[in-house]
């Protein structure tokens, strides 16, 4: 997505054609720790909001001394 610079990072969109071969993907992605490669599940607006709140309230959690994970 976007101009191809030398010495850039660019973005690129992959969509696969069935929920099946995203988790296939997405479950893989730990392997590209070292490689400066990021694989995100692309979420709608309401997702995101809902993935926020969860984050901040494991945040609060782990302040209180707790362990959470979402």
């Amino acid at each position: 997505m976007g101009k191809i610079l030398e010495n850039k990072h660019t973005l690129s969109l992959v969509k696969v054609s069935c929920a099946d071969h995203k988790l296939d993907v997405l479950t893989k992605s730990p392997s590209l720790e070292r490689s400066r490669i990021f694989i995100n599940e692309d979420l709608i607006s309401e997702d995101k909001h809902e993935l926020r709140k969860e984050v901040q309230k494991v945040k609060e959690e782990r302040k209180e001394g707790k362990w959470e994970i979402v």
